[in-house]
């Protein structure tokens, strides 16, 4: 099991850095009563555009949930309304490897050797600064590595993926970096969430990269042939029987159709083939050849059934 992290964003109080340390220490001697707890770090700056982060491991997902069901989340909870330093009420959970919540971005930067204050200074007072001024903007905060003191990371957080997509794709944050790059070793990585119809946006050199269009659309095919096949088997006949026009009725099986398949199939499908949709983990040609066999064999798994089950069908 991945070890799996809740980072959680605090306001910045220089007045009460030590009460958030005493927060964070009490939390850190629980670590051997709480099952899954591995430790905290706490991340504190000067600067206002920089927002206090306290991040929180667990030896997997089931251990993070069975803590924030527990007494001792909700103490830490109280703790920080106590002081003040709640910002955003809802923590970020993170998974090695895995994608963000949709409105977040983690940006990953190795930064060249002694210049880690610079760095600093100018994702405060370039990049974070500009963001702040886009709607929805809800925070940031950088994270250091526990491994490598040249590594560090972004939580961008916005209320909603398109408000940070229309950041990400920003005039203001193109022009801000290339002052950034003058400070890394390399170029930045940046993972963000789903799209709508479940194609995975990845920002890489902030330049968005997204799923194929051939896998999103044989992923789409996939689920709307038999949304498609079984809606029709029942609604047409319901139309004719209510005296619906038809031009009303063929619009109302598609607004019916979209939204099932936009909102329920799409998210749950394209997570079970993120291997294969990934713009990045599924771009070499093995794994994409294996996931169009996938697809081939069901779709005829799909049209087997039909065939056996006609009742479910408008042919039937």
């Amino acid at each position: 099991m991945a070890e799996t992290t809740a980072i959680y964003m605090i306001r910045p109080t220089p007045a009460k850095k030590s009460a958030l340390a005493r927060i964070v220490a009490d939390l850190e001697q629980q670590r051997g009563s709480v099952p899954g707890f591995i430790g905290t770090n706490l991340a504190v700056y000067t600067d206002d555009f920089l927002d206090w982060a306290v991040v929180i491991t667990f030896d997997s997902r089931d251990s993070l949930s069975r803590w924030l069901s527990s007494d001792s989340h909700t103490r830490f909870l109280d703790a920080l309304e106590q002081q003040g330093l709640a910002k955003d009420p809802e923590m970020t959970e993170l998974e090695p490897g895995g994608r963000p919540p949709l409105g977040c971005a983690v940006i990953t930067h190795r930064v060249k050797r002694y210049q880690t204050e610079p760095f600093l200074d100018y994702q405060a007072n370039h990049l974070l600064q500009a963001a702040s001024q886009f709607d929805g903007y809800i925070g940031a905060t950088l994270l250091p590595s526990v491994t490598d003191r040249e590594v560090w990371t972004v939580l961008l957080k916005f209320r909603t993926e398109e408000e940070l997509t229309t950041w990400m794709r920003s005039e203001e944050r193109a022009k801000a970096l290339p002052g950034l790059r003058d400070l890394l070793e390399g170029d930045f990585s940046t993972a963000t969430g789903h799209s709508p119809f479940g194609a995975i946006i990845r920002m890489v050199g902030g330049a968005p990269v997204s799923s194929p269009t051939w896998k999103i659309v044989m992923l789409v095919v996939l689920v709307l042939f038999p949304t498609v096949t079984v809606l029709l088997s029942f609604w047409n006949e319901l139309m004719m029987d209510l005296h619906v026009e038809p031009g009303v009725a063929s619009v109302g099986s598609q607004l019916i159709a979209t939204s099932l398949v936009t909102w329920f199939w799409m998210p749950w499908v394209s997570r079970l083939f993120n291997w294969w949709i990934d713009p990045i983990e599924g771009a070499s040609a093995g794994r994409s050849l294996l996931g169009g066999a996938a697809m081939i064999v069901l779709y005829a798994l799909e049209i087997g059934f039909f065939a056996l089950v006609p009742v479910l069908t408008p042919w039937g």
